[in-house]
């Protein structure tokens, strides 16, 4: 339908009040989504809502006929016919925009959404906590112990959107003090004062000290440590100051990361679809090749598999090039290949995605090479 629509791209927040103005309906055909914000902003501007059953919170607070339109995800044809309908019917329509403005007023009011997420986080906090039995214990329990259940808590959390750091500190600290653990290390030196604003007055003692570059003297009380001099067996709140994604962590110091775990990236999983396509046809041991900043992006899908061995990179010991380790897979340079028995390689590029598939050529032997952007399978 060319002409008949207007691709604006990316509208500032301050824009879409004009926005709705000037539009009698929202349509959001998302197949998953959290909370949208854009249908309740919709819905407070007196704007009827078309949206699939997959809009999450939206479609369960939606009235379908009343305020709003839903049907299945997927659903098109279904959509558009109802939308056609609406269209013929300008006192409906207006009827619907008004109903639609009380169900913002009645559900989005921040002083009833509020007490909601507050229960969700606690409810997550308290499914994530540690048996009853394990409390007077907690302090002997591994610090990877308290770290693997610290990460599911904010697995749960994410689900309900981004937490600042500052947050999660408050319930970390929170957690453990709850739980009796003390001589905690906070690795925050990036954002320590606005974390240290989070500090209740009962968590300040579950703090043993600071991790921070330079240390040599007490800060706000507390002494200082480099990284690698953080005692064995510690355990470690850490917003990533010296402990980033690509930094090995010691198997004896368990780190309670200040921060959801995140989402795979629309880039990760395109590289999850390919490993699929690779495990068809039998090939289940995977070299990825590149180790850049295209590669950081594949933290998270790297998480959900373990059918990638190796990382390859030309640069492997020079200044700027990636560390020995990534994630746990080994990093190596493209010459050694073959000891790590990978069955197909996988480029992670995209700016030298053709530069790097050419590179392939000359050490794949019999592995296929896929691409991630480059159409087809050389």
């Amino acid at each position: 339908h060319a002409g008949r629509a207007r691709l604006l791209g990316a509208a500032p927040p301050a824009a879409m009040a004009d926005l709705y103005n000037e539009h009698d309906v929202l349509l959001l055909v998302s197949r998953a989504e959290g909370a949208p914000l854009v249908v309740m902003e919709a819905m407070a501007h007196g704007r009827a809502v078309a949206i699939t059953s997959g809009c999450g919170h939206a479609s369960a607070v939606c009235r379908d006929g009343i305020d709003s339109l839903v049907v299945p995800t997927g659903a098109m044809r279904e959509l558009a016919e109802k939308i056609a309908g609406l269209w013929q019917d300008a006192q409906r329509l207006v009827a619907m925009g008004r109903a639609a403005h009380a169900t913002a007023r009645a559900h989005f009011d921040i002083e009833k959404l509020a007490p909601e997420y507050d229960r969700l986080v606690m409810d997550a906090a308290g499914a994530a906590s540690l048996p009853c039995d394990a409390i007077d214990h907690a302090e002997a329990r591994p610090p990877a112990s308290l770290a693997a259940i610290w990460q599911q808590m904010c697995s749960a959390l994410e689900l309900l959107g981004p937490c600042e750091s500052g947050g999660l500190l408050a319930l970390a600290l929170s957690w453990l003090s709850d739980l009796g653990v003390r001589g905690v290390w906070l690795d925050a030196e990036r954002s320590l004062s606005s974390l240290l604003d989070a500090l209740g007055p009962g968590s300040r003692g579950v703090i043993k000290g600071l991790v921070v570059r330079r240390p040599g003297r007490d800060l706000l009380g507390w002494p200082t440590c480099r990284a690698r001099d953080v005692p064995s067996g510690s355990l470690v709140l850490s917003d990533g100051s010296s402990w980033g994604d690509e930094t090995e962590v010691p198997e004896d110091i368990g780190i309670m990361w200040l921060r959801t775990p995140g989402r795979v990236s629309p880039v990760g999983r395109l590289f999850l679809r390919k490993l699929e396509e690779l495990a068809v046809a039998g090939r289940t041991r995977v070299a990825i090749y590149g180790g850049g900043r295209h590669t950081l992006r594949l933290r998270h899908a790297l998480t959900l598999t373990d059918r990638v061995v190796v990382i390859l990179d030309d640069r492997v010991g020079q200044p700027g090039g990636p560390p020995e380790r990534l994630w746990g897979l080994p990093v190596v340079s493209p010459s050694r290949l073959g000891e790590f028995g990978a069955d197909s390689i996988v480029i992670s590029s995209d700016e030298h995605e053709e530069a790097l598939l050419a590179k392939a050529q000359e050490i794949r032997g019999d592995r296929p090479v896929m691409t991630l952007y480059r159409a087809g399978e050389d």
